[in-house]
């Protein structure tokens, strides 16, 4: 799957638990004031004055031997000492990161190879774009990035090829003093998507109703009016933002092959294109006792998004990306839709609280045209 994660954080949410948004956070936060956001309502803020310390939010364990990331960042407070933009790792624990310096110098390490660039200098309030890719497939390992379009040294290191697991957006390396935003972050698994270039990220809310299986009326909102998509709707019980978990759609007998469909917003062509598209889920349960349920994604074809236990008494995340069979048209990104239900268990009630997809987007005439550097291994 070529699309890894895509997050402007316009769900809302920052949480760990389920996985779904960050598999580990250290020193970060949802922000969401204006003043320090990209586009949307919400950034990622990294935070930091006194004993030095990292401070990132850390993605999955995707694997893959190449990884391509575009985000944006930006100082209120430079940071004093070498503070990691971006920090990737290999499952032979050779590390790849982009790095500003104190004196605001951008640079790129790769495992034990001397650090390469120190020509880009960032300096604070001001939204830099920094493209990134990284190819593990061979030995060298090599990692190409750019800087609003600019295209810095290479860095590359003698390694044997390996696989990429961990990346961290933010610095793994301790620093004492820092406050940094992060928005419109945008990953993939093709080196042929670099450099990703311009963007923004746009959420898509549950808007209407698809077709429902639901004859046993064992799907419900919070007040156990049966989902019937003329009366009781399930969209209107997704929350939004995320976080929230006043309504729900709920499962109140089992019904292993039964089901209610949501649709999302239509794609607003003022946006943009749409480039990648990636989808999150939110659910609870009625207590912490094992029960069960399903989630699906329908796009060019099904994909789960989440199976098993829901048995949760706070809200938990799961994301995938929709499966789009090759480039994302706003036709395609229109018939996204979710399913939620299929439970063989529901005592305790699983609930579904919420489903978002967020899109990276770009204005064609906006795009830059980036001059890179040929990566060996393509």
């Amino acid at each position: 799957m070529a699309v890894l994660y895509v997050t402007g954080f316009e769900h809302g949410a920052f949480s760990v638990s389920g996985g779904g948004i960050a598999n580990a956070t250290t020193n970060a936060a949802l922000n969401s004031d204006g003043a320090y956001v990209r586009t949307g309502s919400y950034s990622m803020r990294l935070y930091r004055s006194g004993t030095a310390a990292a401070g990132y939010m850390r993605l999955a364990n995707w694997g893959g031997t190449y990884r391509t990331l575009r985000f944006y960042v930006y100082f209120l407070t430079m940071p004093d000492g070498n503070f990691d933009l971006c920090y990737n790792i290999t499952a032979a624990s050779t590390a790849h990161r982009i790095y500003v310096d104190s004196s605001g110098y951008c640079w790129a390490k790769s495992g034990t190879s001397s650090a390469v660039g120190g020509s880009f200098q960032m300096v604070a309030e001001t939204w830099y774009r920094v493209d990134v890719t990284i190819n593990v497939s061979a030995n060298p390992q090599l990692m190409d990035w750019a800087i609003n379009g600019i295209a810095q040294d290479q860095a590359s290191v003698a390694n044997n090829s390996s696989t990429l697991s961990y990346t961290y957006i933010g610095t793994y390396n301790a620093v004492a003093h820092y406050e940094a935003y992060y928005d419109d972050i945008a990953i993939t698994s093709l080196g042929s998507d670099y450099p990703i270039g311009e963007g923004k990220v746009v959420a898509l809310w549950p808007n209407a109703d698809g077709t429902h299986n639901n004859s046993s009326g064992y799907l419900t909102n919070a007040a156990g009016g049966v989902i019937d998509g003329s009366s009781v709707y399930a969209y209107a019980q997704m929350n939004n933002p995320l976080t929230g978990s006043a309504k729900y759609v709920k499962q109140i007998d089992i019904a292993a092959s039964e089901y209610v469909t949501i649709n999302f917003d239509d794609w607003n062509v003022a946006n943009g294109t749409p480039r990648y598209v990636y989808g999150y889920e939110a659910y609870k349960s009625a207590s912490t006792v094992a029960n069960d349920g399903k989630a699906y994604f329908e796009a060019d074809s099904e994909i789960e998004i989440f199976a098993g236990d829901m048995s949760q008494s706070t809200v938990y995340y799961q994301s995938v990306a929709p499966v789009i069979s090759g480039a994302l048209t706003t036709t395609k990104l229109n018939a996204i839709s979710a399913r939620m239900g299929y439970s063989e268990d529901a005592t305790p009630n699983p609930y579904w609280t919420g489903f978002c997809l967020e899109v990276d987007c770009y204005t064609p005439s906006a795009v830059q045209h980036n001059v890179v550097i040929a990566m060996t291994g393509y």
